[in-house]
């Protein structure tokens, strides 16, 4: 059996996006398959398997928290457009 680096299928897993960022998908895809290969006579500790799920939970809330942001930016603001127009 054949088993990817890590950053392999990091790179796989990103597709269209950029080579050297992580998303969601590609960290659940890492946490598969490290699940799919871990040694069956010395399984994950339970806990460092919680620590990568609430790892995982920031990571979605951080990239919901960017894309709020990120609309928020492009919309453009009227009291802004008010004043430049009473100069």
């Amino acid at each position: 059996m054949q088993v990817q680096n890590v950053g392999q299928v990091a790179a796989s897993t990103t597709g269209a996006t950029r080579s050297n960022e992580l998303t969601g998908d590609s960290f659940m895809t890492l946490l598969v398959a490290q699940l799919q290969n871990q040694n069956p006579f010395q399984t994950q500790d339970p806990m460092a398997l919680m620590n990568q799920l609430v790892m995982f939970n920031q990571l979605e809330q951080t990239i919901q928290i960017r894309q709020l942001l990120e609309q928020s930016a492009a919309v453009p603001t009227t009291n802004s457009s008010a004043t430049k127009a009473a100069s």
